[in-house]
């Protein structure tokens, strides 16, 4: 799913009209009843709801709302700031309106004139959509005030008004603060960033039919990964395959204390289908890693707590290498001399944990790294590999300008984890929760993409789809025991459920 700017959103409006032979005033009849579609399942039946409409498009859709609730027999109420100008589709759907029920529309010319909200209400926010360029003044401000001082449940529609589609708004700016935004389409980049949760609360996506040829064409560096392009990532396994077929893994983990994180990536990366598994664990690690996962061998280091040395690289194909090895002097200087080895003979690689803590402290190593090395840094990590950033907008063209300068991927793990290519492109993801946020989840991400890769799917699909299973597998575990005490272990356990989520029909061979 492509992420549009507010500008190209509007363009996509107009080709859709004339590629559909439909009229602006049928568009807005088409948006506001998917969003009505959708608010209905987020409210009550019984909810008073008030309805605040700005005097643009975005207003128009919340008077569609207004008379599609009407009409539903729900006790609703449209609130109309009062302006000089409204748009044509507002005047339209006004008029509509007024000739079902005057009684229900309402003028804001001052204070006065806005509703009580008791917390039992709910209020849809339709005052302001994409595209606002300035900062919200006057009687639309106070509006907003009170919104936000209620304790009412807030619905925005296309995006909380007075938030723009790329930026992270100063503490100030008179914005919304929803408990759930519908999008209308596709979001905008600032619905994805962690600062502006406190605006958009729980996102939602309606789709509105717009023009697919114009999406298509339009160019821009964001976009989403979701259920469709993950149904057509993994190929389905040949009827006469044998374990050769599915690569052989490497895994570079574990020192004494840390033999579970090691343990982790490991099962993962069975879990995720490679044909073969070694893990390179110092000798300390090596009867634990027997009993825990006996389907791995086990390549032993020469170190007795920590790795040491180097294992040879050539019969493997892809590398995962990082998770609990530490940042001792001897362990750093293996795990760069490793990384230089991979990039001698070509090999996917992917890095994480302390070896990206280990690339924090040689940052010169970084244009050593194999080509399409795939980097899986949270935000601390990121910045001690890249520098610190003042928030998650700058790490992002961070992300464009290093994966395009080192020609690697990184993955910043999160709510909606960011995956940034070679060519500069950012992709959010779709799957995953807040029950993830446990110790030894990116362990499992590591395992995960290592397999992918010795699976031979390219690093960028390796990346994408492995965030993307890890994600679902992550899903189906808090549905399984809920939010709060999924384990790493219960989201590799889901791992296989999640890839058959996304196949293909079985292909005979």
């Amino acid at each position: 799913m492509k992420i549009l700017s507010a500008q190209q959103t509007h363009n996509a409006d107009e080709a859709t009209i004339k590629a559909q032979h439909i009229t602006s005033e049928e568009l807005m009849e088409r948006a506001g009843n998917a969003l009505t579609s959708k608010i209905r399942s987020l409210i009550d039946y019984k909810q008073s709801i008030n309805i605040f409409c700005g005097p643009g498009n975005n207003g128009g859709d919340g008077l569609v709302i207004t008379r599609l609730l009407f009409h539903s027999g729900y006790e609703v109420n449209a609130y109309i700031l009062k302006s000089k100008r409204y748009s044509q589709d507002f005047e339209v759907n006004r008029a509509k309106l007024q000739r079902l029920s005057s009684d229900i529309i309402h003028e804001i010319e001052s204070p006065q004139d806005i509703p009580t909200l008791p917390p039992s209400c709910a209020i849809i926010d339709a005052l302001f959509g994409s595209g606002i360029n300035r900062k919200i003044e006057g009687m639309a401000e106070y509006i907003i005030k009170k919104i936000n001082e209620s304790q009412a449940l807030v619905i925005s529609v296309d995006t909380p008004s007075g938030l723009p589609d790329y930026a992270i708004p100063d503490d100030d700016c008179a914005i919304v603060r929803a408990k759930h935004t519908i999008a209308i389409q596709m979001p905008f980049v600032s619905m994805l960033l962690p600062e502006n949760y406190r605006y958009t609360g729980e996102l939602s996506i309606v789709d509105i039919n717009l023009d697919k040829e114009f999406i298509n064409q339009t160019y821009t560096p964001f976009s989403m990964y979701d259920a469709d392009y993950a149904r057509y990532t993994l190929p389905p396994r040949p009827k006469f395959a044998h374990k050769g077929t599915f690569g052989h893994s490497l895994i570079i983990a574990g020192s004494y204390g840390k033999a579970g994180a090691a343990i982790l990536a490991c099962k993962a990366c069975h879990r995720t289908g490679t044909g073969l598994l070694t893990v390179h664990v110092p000798q300390k690690c090596v009867d634990i890693m027997q009993i825990a996962t006996p389907e791995t061998m086990v390549n032993i280091d020469y170190g007795d707590f920590r790795v040491q040395n180097m294992p040879d690289l050539e019969r493997f194909s892809a590398i995962g290498i990082g998770p609990g090895i530490g940042t001792e002097p001897d362990t750093q200087e293996a795990a760069i001399k490793t990384l230089q080895k991979a990039r001698e003979l070509n090999k996917p690689v992917i890095i994480d944990a302390d070896a990206l803590n280990i690339l924090g402290l040689n940052k010169n190593i970084l244009s050593q790294l194999p080509k399409n090395s795939i980097l899986t840094p949270h935000i601390k990590e990121f910045d001690r590999v890249f520098g610190e950033s003042k928030n998650n907008l700058e790490r992002i063209e961070k992300i464009r300008e290093n994966t395009k300068h080192y020609s690697i991927i990184i993955v910043l793990k999160g709510a909606y984890s960011v995956v940034g290519l070679p060519d500069g492109t950012i992709s959010f993801n779709t799957t995953g929760n807040p029950a993830m946020a446990t110790a030894g989840s990116g362990d499992v991400l590591t395992g995960i993409i290592t397999a992918l890769l010795a699976q031979r799917l390219t690093p960028e699909k390796a990346a994408l789809y492995g965030v993307y299973i890890h994600g679902a597998a992550g899903d189906i575990a808090a549905k399984e025991i809920g939010n709060c005490g999924v384990t790493a272990q219960d989201i590799i356990k889901y791992i296989p459920q999640a890839v058959e989520n996304t196949k293909h029909s079985a292909i005979p061979f």
